[in-house]
């Protein structure tokens, strides 16, 4: 019965997660646009940082409980579940995914760029205050490196959308539109916060009840979970054939996992395990050659692309299982 009622708590906190997620992504580029702030600091940095608040405050509240393997888990299989399973899902129900010159330029760096990371985590084993820097540091010059990146398209979209948003909205008289916005704002960082406890809370709950190890269940469950708000937005994006804007925050938003908050986590943890990356690597790089073979086809990503991701992030659950339960 206990273990029904953790279930529930855990599903209760992941919709949370998404819808809060969402809420504090939009306050935050409304924030943005009613303060005047610059497109280009949106882009990179706000925007950036915004998309990125479940998993930072997972990383927070997961630090505060003593519990830093779940969100090392969530990070990592985060990742793989982007550019496995959402890509996969994203490719049967368009058939067709077109990649642009630039684009699948841009492709091959961020692809590169994963597969060197998760190679030195596994070289590394072991995460301290001056490896997050690194990855904090390697994060903020590959923005630059990918010279304006796919953030910056992603953002300019959703501002425009924000604007319009903003417009509609009816005006208040006894109370400045700054102090409004971030007033939501604040409020949505603090539900979002909510929402990660309670899911922090019922994953660790659940890893004692069934004696499962916190980093794999934060890598396989939470992940999943904590990836539908990319599976809705991706959705959207290419029904309007906004490719770019979907395959950017795909691979745009498991650089940032793996970087800048895998970074802040090393940052507020002394000492973090890393050795499930051994789990998720051989996975994770059978994703990396076959995305990049699509690439070097010159070819849109296909239905049969899709179906060879969904098996790799079929085949990884089914092996940690085994490995896990056997």
């Amino acid at each position: 019965m206990e273990l029904v009622f953790q279930f529930t708590l855990l599903i209760v906190g992941l919709v949370l997660l998404w819808k809060m997620g969402d809420l504090a992504v939009r306050n935050a580029l409304g924030f943005s646009s009613i303060w005047g702030i610059h497109q280009f600091t949106v882009g990179f940095f706000i925007f950036a940082v915004s998309t990125g608040l479940p998993e930072i405050s997972a990383a927070v509240v997961s630090t505060l409980n003593h519990v830093p393997e779940l969100s090392v888990g969530d990070l990592m299989g985060s990742t793989f579940v982007n550019i496995s399973l959402i890509l996969g899902i994203l490719a049967l129900i368009q058939n067709k995914i077109e990649i642009s010159l630039p684009l699948r330029n841009k492709l091959f760096k961020v692809v590169a760029l994963l597969a060197l990371i998760f190679i030195w985590l596994m070289v590394l084993k072991e995460g301290n205050l001056w490896n997050g820097i690194l990855l904090i540091a390697v994060y903020c010059i590959s923005t630059f490196w990918l010279g304006g990146g796919l953030l910056k398209k992603e953002a300019k979209i959703e501002i425009q959308e924000i604007e319009q948003e903003i417009q509609k909205i009816e005006k208040k008289p006894w109370i400045s539109p700054k102090i409004d916005i971030l007033g939501k704002l604040l409020g949505s960082l603090g539900l979002l916060l909510l929402a990660s406890w309670v899911t922090v809370h019922a994953a660790t709950n659940i890893s004692i009840l069934m004696d499962v190890n916190l980093t794999l269940l934060g890598g396989t469950l939470i992940a999943v979970g904590t990836s539908f708000p990319e599976l809705a937005l991706e959705i959207h994006a290419i029904r309007r054939k906004e490719y770019a804007l979907a395959l950017g925050d795909l691979f745009g938003s498991s650089l940032l996992n793996i970087s800048f908050i895998l970074g802040l986590l090393m940052i507020m943890n002394p000492k973090i395990e890393l050795s499930f990356v051994w789990k998720l690597l051989p996975f994770m790089l059978a994703i990396f050659i076959w995305v990049v073979q699509a690439l070097i086809r010159k070819q849109a990503f296909s239905r049969k692309d899709g179906y060879v991701f969904i098996s790799i992030f079929i085949a990884y659950i089914a092996t940690i299982s085994v490995i896990h339960f056997y």
